[in-house]
């Protein structure tokens, strides 16, 4: 099979295979947090705290900032945020009357830096923004939301890195908080690594579960140093955009985000088509793909994300997201390449009206 879906199983680094160290488990930890002060720059490995999944990670982060912040309420994050995040403020909010401000994206696909600083105040205590929109690879411009909130607030900022991690540079900036998982980088189901910013006033309770788990641990570590080899990140761009370029050739076809964008994410819409259908011709073809613009909802909506970019119904169903890594190889993209305009015009001449 061709894996170009992050999150398919298929995607774990060769790596791992010998990553599973025989060290103890307190060298083993070391090992993890140095690790992981490796990718983000300007971090220590003391500033490093180990969290065992993504749900516990932000609930924990978000419980931390309002404690060190007991006399706000407010908290913002942004409509490219993952699921999770936005799932645990919708939660804050719903129990403990947290007001939660999401804020809305461009149709490149970045944050509207307007309506930011419209919704930032006085009382805001939290602020969470992703390193990029995970849909469309479109990069965020987080230091200069960073500074806004420094200028206009005492807010404290998280960023989340995870979609980054293994394919562009990593600072901490300026930001309270940085977290990362490596699922984009070649491990599923890895621990969560968050940084918390030296004198920032939170406090952040490691994971039994996360620094108990030596066999994650050690794979975590192994993915870990992979990660900070960016040294394949022009290849990588290089078949991204072989990829797009191939197939924007094909009849209302159309690239997804523009601008600054991750180079191991694609996001193509093909008109009047259905994702599904798509993913399950590539399938069929020994290629698998992912599609995020629908959810599970009676009414089949895109995703937030989508309808925050105004992108048209039409063109959001048929959305395909492709995930590259440092594995991906010219041919497999070739190989996409040649089959995907037969699955389009296929599927069009069995959707449209006799």
């Amino acid at each position: 099979m061709i894996y170009l879906n992050k999150n398919a199983g298929g995607m774990i680094a060769d790596e791992l295979c010998t990553g599973m160290a025989h060290a103890g488990p307190a060298a083993l930890i070391e090992n993890v947090r140095m690790a992981s002060a490796e990718i983000l720059i300007g971090s220590l490995p003391e500033e490093i705290v180990l969290i065992s999944d993504s749900v516990l990670l932000m609930s924990s982060v978000l419980s931390a900032a309002l404690s060190a912040r007991p006399d706000k309420t407010h908290v913002i994050t942004t409509l490219g945020a993952s699921t999770e995040i936005i799932q645990c403020f919708a939660e804050e909010e719903a129990k403990n009357g947290c007001r939660v401000s999401f804020i809305g994206l461009n149709v490149d696909g970045t944050p509207d830096i307007d309506s930011f600083c419209s919704t930032l105040d006085p009382e805001t205590a939290f602020v969470s923004l992703p390193i990029a929109n995970e849909e469309t690879g479109a990069i965020f411009p987080v230091e200069e939301l960073t500074e806004i909130v420094r200028r206009y607030s005492n807010a404290l900022v998280h960023v989340d890195v995870g979609s980054s991690v293994g394919f562009a540079k990593t600072e901490v900036g300026k930001a309270d908080l940085v977290s990362f998982s490596l699922d984009s980088s070649g491990q599923s189901n890895s621990v969560r690594a968050v940084y918390v910013r030296k004198n920032s006033g939170i406090y952040l309770s490691e994971s039994s579960d996360a620094i108990n788990d030596v066999k994650r641990l050690a794979g975590f570590y192994a993915t870990a140093k992979l990660a900070a080899d960016l040294s394949q990140t022009e290849q990588i761009t290089k078949l991204r955009d072989r990829l797009e370029n191939g197939l924007v050739s094909i009849d209302a076809a159309y690239i997804n985000g523009r601008g600054k964008r991750l180079p191991n994410i694609s996001n193509i819409s093909f008109e009047d088509v259905n994702g599904e259908a798509i993913l399950s011709r590539l399938y069929d073809q020994g290629v698998v793909a992912d599609t995020s613009s629908a959810c599970a909802s009676p009414g089949h909506l895109p995703s937030t994300i989508f309808q925050s970019m105004d992108v048209p119904y039409s063109r959001a169903m048929g959305s395909i997201r492709f995930t590259l890594n440092r594995y991906t190889t010219e041919a497999e993209i070739d190989h996409v390449i040649g089959i995907m305009p037969a699955i389009v015009k296929d599927l069009r001449a069995l959707s449209a009206p006799f």
